[in-house]
């Protein structure tokens, strides 16, 4: 295995002024310290679908894990273990069936050696080049391959990794459903100018609402909304609190909001319609801008009535293994509206 030398901050200048002394980096006794991975990174900048900063805020504080990417398949070590020396399985080993010769070195959870709150692993190191370089893999659920062409989210993330272990180059590689290869979507250079400002927004997040107390604002996102149930899982009481000035306001916003979002709507049903009418008995249309299908599916259901009648299973038995969940439903009653 080549021995390699790494260099830290080439074209970002001095990043003395982003360290955060340790004992501010623990936040309760006994925890480990605040770090932030390359994971991280789409949460905090606003690229990413399925986190946003108040998951990576609850995650820090309080131990509460962010959801993973549903578009990202998860098994055993996906990403693929050694099984002989320097040789893998997973998609390690797709990789180096494309590139014959390489070597591979599986990543390690790495902290950066001057800003001790930026973490990054890794998923593989290639060392067999005049320099080594990062090797990330992707393995997309059902065909979402092409959802990796051009996605801000991924590209941050391995900034992110170059900026804390000094690598200079990252190879991209997601898994193609339709061809059943490991492709090399992306080859990309470090950015020094996109690691600094993605070191720069890390340290104003720390300090500002990790380290210090300024509340993050809210947004529109999926992942802010499933932060807010995630906060609040449970209503006490039916008490109705009076609205002020400020939640009016609000409120006036999300008036107009539902009445665009119903015009849209209706919009959306009659294009679909049309469509439909020209489609009539074939399976879609298609042209430049793609394809549409409108297609018949078939979906099995059981019919427990029918089940539970056959097998004699009685009130009690179905009272026994009835469970309750709650949840929260928000729903609005503006004056005039129909019930």
């Amino acid at each position: 295995m080549k021995h390699f030398t790494v260099r830290y901050s080439d074209g970002m200048g001095d990043l003395s002024k982003f360290i955060i002394p340790a004992e501010q980096l623990v936040l309760n006794p006994g925890n480990s310290p605040v770090e932030l991975g390359s994971g991280d990174t789409g949460g905090i900048t606003g690229t990413c679908s399925y986190s946003d900063p108040h998951k990576v805020k609850m995650r820090l504080e309080e131990g509460w894990q962010a959801d993973l990417n549903p578009h990202i398949s998860r098994g055993n070590n996906l990403e693929g273990d050694e099984v002989a020396p320097g040789r893998f399985n997973g998609l390690g080993g797709m990789y180096q069936d494309s590139n014959p010769g390489c070597v591979l070195v599986k990543g390690q959870p790495t902290l950066h050696p001057l800003l001790q709150w930026m973490r990054a692993t890794c998923d593989f190191i290639r060392t067999d080049l005049d320099e080594p370089i990062n090797i990330e893999v992707k393995c997309p659920s059902g065909f979402g391959f092409k959802n990796y062409t051009n996605n801000p989210t991924y590209y941050g993330q391995c900034q992110w990794q170059m900026a804390v272990t000094g690598l200079k180059k990252t190879q991209f590689c997601v898994f193609n459903g339709n061809s059943g290869l490991l492709e090399v979507v992306h080859e990309w250079d470090a950015d020094p100018e996109v690691q600094y400002a993605l070191i720069e927004t890390g340290y104003n997040f720390l300090t500002r609402h990790i380290i210090g107390d300024e509340p993050i604002p809210m947004t529109g996102s999926r992942a802010c909304t499933e932060f807010i149930t995630e906060r609040y899982p449970a209503s006490k009481g039916d008490s109705l609190i009076d609205a002020g000035a400020e939640s009016s306001a609000v409120i006036q916003d999300l008036i107009r909001a539902k009445g665009d979002k119903d015009d849209a709507e209706e919009r959306i049903r009659l294009a679909q319609n049309l469509l439909k009418e020209t489609i009539g008995p074939r399976a879609g249309i298609e042209g430049e801008f793609g394809k549409i299908l409108w297609k018949t599916s078939e979906r099995k259901t059981v019919d427990y009535k029918s089940l539970t009648k056959d097998l004699k299973i009685d009130a009690g038995t179905i009272k026994k293994y009835t469970k309750t969940k709650s949840y929260r439903t928000f729903r609005s009653f503006f004056n005039g509206d129909a019930a």
